[in-house]
């Protein structure tokens, strides 16, 4: 069975706020494009025309903090993804090490002695290759 469909959603305050003013600033606009406007309704034109350039500012601005903020998570997000490659990397190579110790193992006699240390180093990583930086 269907669910049926919600009506129409209430409006919020602000949107109802400003659906108000638009409606208010085309009547306006019609009676100035007439040569009817009067003096409080100039006012009032100019009041609403003020509202929406403080809400287009605001709004920019939160997009633009919104933007800065994307940037800074995307940014962390390359570096964690960077970084877990790097883990898996190693984590293969020490694997591939391990294996290929196993296959000596495999033939030679008892390694109870050496088994342990020769296990470890092959576990250890690499030493990472150092950083070069280049002067301009």
């Amino acid at each position: 069975m269907a669910r049926p469909r919600p009506g129409p959603r209430a409006l919020k305050p602000n949107q109802q706020e400003r659906t108000h003013r638009r409606t208010t600033i085309d009547t306006l606009l019609g009676r100035a494009l007439r040569g009817a406007l009067t003096i409080p309704e100039a006012a009032l034109l100019a009041d609403c025309v003020r509202a929406e350039q403080r809400q287009a500012d605001a709004t920019r601005q939160s997009l633009t903090d919104t933007t800065r903020a994307l940037d800074r998570h995307r940014a962390a997000a390359d570096i964690a993804i960077q970084e877990g490659e790097q883990r898996a990397e190693s984590a293969e190579a020490a694997i591939v090490r391990v294996r290929a110790l196993a296959e000596r193992w495999r033939y030679t006699g008892d390694r109870k002695d050496t088994a342990l240390p020769e296990l470890l180093r092959a576990l250890d990583q690499p030493a990472p290759a150092a950083v070069q930086t280049v002067d301009a």
